[in-house]
C-alpha cells in the first residue's frame, strides 16, 4: 500500500475545493465574424469559434471582466461584463468592418 504525504495527492486528477465552482462564472459567446480573437482582462484565450464548449468559459472567476475581440479588416471592440458565480452570461456581438 502507498502512503501519500501532504505534498503527494496519489493522483493526478484535479480536485476541486469547497466553493471553487461556486465562484466562477460561466461565459457564452455568440461573436460574428466567429473566427475573431478574444482577450478577457487583457490575456488572449483564443479564437471564439475554438472556444465552444472550452472549460476555460465555463470557470471564469465572478465578477467584473473586459473582453476584447478582434480580427483584421475589422473595428476592436470591448465589452465590459459582470459575471454571477454559478450562472451563464452571453456576451453577443457581431463587430463592424473597418
Amino acid at each position: 500500500m502507498r502512503s501519500t504525504g501532504p505534498h503527494d495527492s496519489g493522483s493526478r486528477r484535479r480536485s476541486t475545493r469547497p466553493g471553487e465552482r461556486a465562484q466562477a462564472g460561466e461565459l457564452r459567446l455568440d461573436i460574428q465574424p466567429a473566427d475573431s480573437i478574444v482577450e478577457l482582462d487583457g490575456r488572449t484565450l483564443g479564437m471564439v469559434d475554438l472556444l465552444r464548449g472550452s472549460p476555460a468559459l465555463r470557470r471564469i472567476p465572478a465578477g467584473h471582466h473586459t473582453l476584447r475581440f478582434t480580427r483584421p479588416g475589422y473595428k476592436t471592440t470591448e465589452r465590459e461584463i459582470d459575471l454571477a458565480p454559478g450562472r451563464r452570461t452571453a456576451a453577443n456581438l457581431e463587430l463592424e468592418r473597418e
